[in-house]
């Protein structure tokens, strides 16, 4: 016998009258909420029955009349249209009575349709489930009103009626269950789901306030170069640095009206020695009789003397072992020209002070331009004021074992590296270095400073940053140089353009630590060893081959686009936060990849956005944490199968996802994976979440439309290879595709049903 579960409580209104002969009888079941018969004849016999209002707390109702051998049970929820059912000719003494049913839940729950009830035999059949209160009233004796039942009858408790899939069933009435389970309550009609939250958009690099003499391009970024772009010098010792307007010269200016060298101070303070080519041999060095050559005056002097060289050439080379101070009257009409040796040679002798200042000259030759060379013990301090060292064979300036203070320096076509810098402590300002067959820098154990920086048509790496280094670059401009490495030493570069026209230029940082702050890059990638710590703030990088990373590396508000290679590429041991991500890929091929990561790596970070045209948006291996991702595809057709969203293969955590235009499964979770997405946001493409290979996905306020296949995927045929494949689904809702969920079978279908919406789509659930 079927009982009740629960005592409900009942409401007794006005009672309603009942009419009999040719009887129509009618369940009023309406939004008053009372439950009666009511009969409408011509007989004068007239009969009451009390009319019944359902339990406060009802759903549904099941009614059971019963004439003879005549048996008819509707289902009906409470608030459906008062008509039931009608019957004729209801004679008194028949045995005719109503039965009522009633249940808190809905009939979705019940997994029972609305209607008649019609009697099944058979295997797939059911009988009448508990009910939670009933009521029995006998229409041939109205007087008797309505009985209170507890269980049902003999002949109620054999009905059997056919049984219907309760889960499918909740399902096509647009209803969803409140648990993952075969029992759980089915919520009809299911509740509208939370909206997922939009992921908020990444920043772009900030370049801020430009350094002084830069403008801001049209791209945001700090541009060095006036309007009219970055002018070619033509004239020897001039240069066109950035943040200046145009050409200008290599220290001071020359004077037209005088040969010899400026602002000179007084002789009764300072031993002066003058020199000017060509003059007599005899001569003593004063202004009116100079000396010939500078190294005669060198000879002549004492430590600590100012030689004045005036314009002219001068075919000598200099050896430099004590204080003394050479100026010329200009760099462009004073030059220093050595034939098979270097031009300048400096040397801090064991024990001694040495300080050198070579200003306003013009180095020329076979050698090295200048070579500095401290020992042991020793302490050499080199001042360089407006030096251009023009196309010597070897190198441009080494510095080595000293101190220096160097301003306003050209360094054109050094044979060997331009700028040398080991073990010295070098404070540099206003340098350009160009058509340089070597390096363009090079520095080891050294700390060095450089500010307003030109190198540009360098066939050696730009810049080679050696162990023991330190090294801070500021306002550089960066043109046709081979790649710049660092290694084993600190380096910090800030409010940087560098430029490449072959893409395969590679910034490399190894066993160092790199900060980039408001760089610019084109045509150049950078990568960073498995022992680098990477720093990148404010930085762009266009048409290169993107960022690889084997160490650790920090990236915040860093843009990425036109890369031939993947975005950012993480190696098995990489550990990566980026924040305020953007990568734009226009035409890539469809090998590439947004964000790569291979296992051992981990990778987290906020507010990405992704936009390609072909390739994979981030494939993630091992670990990961994401919040604030938008992916868009930028193909013509938004159904283009070359573009696809985010693939997993490890752990990963993801929230605030929001994909566009993308055609391949915007999330795809591979073997073993262990995946959890909240706030998801999908719309159209050819699938939205495939999983396979024991993947385990769990999905968590969500929003999938317009999908061109099934929305949710569990890969048939490679289910169980790795384990049993699952997908979780909660607080979602999936419209206007063309299938639901796609799932290896039945039993899966609760797990994609926990308070999901299904709605306007072709195909609820598929399963083979």
């Amino acid at each position: 016998m079927v009982a009740a579960r629960h005592r409900l409580r009942f409401l007794r209104p006005t009672p309603l009258a009942l009419g009999w002969a040719r009887v129509s009888l009618v369940s009023l079941v309406g939004t008053a909420g009372t439950v009666g018969a009511a009969g409408v004849g011509c007989s004068a016999d007239i009969v009451r029955l009390e009319p019944l209002v359902p339990p406060v707390d009802a759903a549904s109702v099941i009614f059971a009349y019963r004439d003879g051998s005549t048996l008819v049970i509707e289902a009906r929820p409470i608030s459906a249209t008062p008509i039931l059912w009608s019957r004729e000719n209801v004679a008194p003494g028949s045995g005719a009575s109503v039965t009522a049913l009633f249940y808190r839940r809905t009939l979705a729950d019940l997994a029972i349709r609305p209607g008649t009830l019609l009697p099944t035999s058979g295997g797939n059949t059911r009988g009448l489930p508990d009910f939670d209160a009933g009521v029995i009233g006998q229409i041939d004796a109205p007087s008797a009103g309505w009985t209170a039942i507890s269980v049902l009858d003999e002949v109620l408790s054999r009905f059997r009626f056919e049984r219907v899939d309760r889960v499918l069933y909740c399902a096509d009435v647009s209803g969803c269950l409140d648990a993952p389970a075969e029992d759980a309550t089915c919520l009809d009609p299911c509740p509208t789901p939370p909206s997922p939250m939009a992921p908020a958009l990444p920043s772009p690099p900030d370049f801020g306030e430009c350094p002084p003499g830069w403008r801001q391009d049209s791209a945001g970024a700090c541009d060095p170069w006036p309007a009219t772009g970055h002018g070619v010098c033509a004239q020897r010792a001039t240069h066109h640095l950035p943040g200046t307007a145009g050409c200008l010269p290599v220290g001071r200016a020359c004077d037209e009206a005088s040969e010899w060298p400026r602002d000179l101070p007084s002789s009764s303070t300072r031993t002066i020695a003058y020199v000017r080519a060509g003059a007599s041999p005899t001569g003593d060095g004063s202004q009116a009789n100079p000396f010939p050559s500078i190294g005669a005056a060198l000879a002549a002097v004492p430590a600590g003397a100012l030689v004045a060289v005036a314009k002219g050439e001068y075919d000598e080379a200099l050896r430099l072992d004590r204080d003394v101070e050479i100026r010329g009257a200009c760099a462009a009409e004073t030059v220093i020209r050595a034939v098979g040796t270097d031009v300048v040679r400096i040397e801090g002798v064991n024990g001694s002070v040495v300080g050198v200042k070579i200003e306003d000259l013009s180095l020329e030759g076979k050698g090295s331009g200048l070579v500095a060379e401290g020992s042991t013990g020793s302490s050499l301090t080199v001042t360089l004021r407006g030096v251009s060292v023009e196309r010597p064979t070897g190198y441009g300036i080494r510095l080595a074992g000293a101190t220096a203070d160097v301003e306003d320096v050209r360094i054109l076509g050094a044979g060997s590296t331009s700028l040398m810098v080991e073990s010295t402590r070098a404070e540099i300002r206003n340098l350009s270095i160009s058509e340089g067959q070597g390096q363009g820098i090079e520095v080891a154990t050294s700390s060095v400073s450089i500010e307003r920086l030109l190198v540009e048509d360098v066939i050696g790496s730009g810049l080679r940053a050696g162990p023991g280094a330190r090294l801070h670059l500021r306002e550089l401009f960066v043109s046709e140089t081979d790649s710049w490495s660092f290694a084993s030493g600190t380096f910090v570069v800030e409010d940087a353009r560098i430029v490449r026209s072959s893409p395969y230029t590679e910034m490399t940082v190894a066993w160092a630590s790199l900060t980039l702050n408001r760089v610019s890059l084109s045509g150049v990638s950078i990568y960073a060893a498995s022992s680098a710590q990477l720093e990148a703030t404010d930085v762009a990088l266009d048409s290169g081959r993107g960022i690889g990373i084997d160490g650790r590396a920090t990236l915040d508000r860093v843009a990425i686009r036109n890369t031939l290679e993947s975005g950012v590429s993480l190696g098995d041991i990489a550990d990566v936060l980026a924040s305020d991500l953007e990568i734009d890929m226009v035409s890539p091929p469809s090998s590439i990849v947004g964000v790569r990561t291979k296992d051992g790596s981990q990778v987290s970070g906020a507010r990405w956005k992704i936009a390609m045209r072909s390739g994979v948006a981030a494939y993630l291996r091992d670990q990961s944490h994401l919040t604030d991702v938008t992916l868009e595809g930028k193909s013509a057709d938004p159904l283009d199968l070359a573009v696809s969203g985010i693939t997993v293969y490890g752990r990963a955590t993801i929230e605030r996802v929001n994909v566009r235009r993308i055609g391949g499964p915007a999330l795809l979770a591979l073997e073993t994976s262990e995946v959890t997405v909240r706030d998801f946001d999908v719309a159209g493409g050819r699938g939205a979440v495939l999983a396979r290979n024991g993947a385990q996905l769990e999905l968590e306020r969500f929003h999938i439309s317009d999908v061109q296949g099934p929305a949710l995927t569990i890969d048939p045929f490679k289910d169980d290879t790795f384990g049993t494949t699952r997908i979780f689904a909660q607080d979602g809702s999936i419209e206007g595709c063309q299938i639901g969920a796609q799932l290896p079978a039945r039993e899966r279908v609760v797990d994609v049903f926990e308070r999901v919406q299904y709605a306007g789509n072709q195909t609820i659930f598929f399963a083979p």
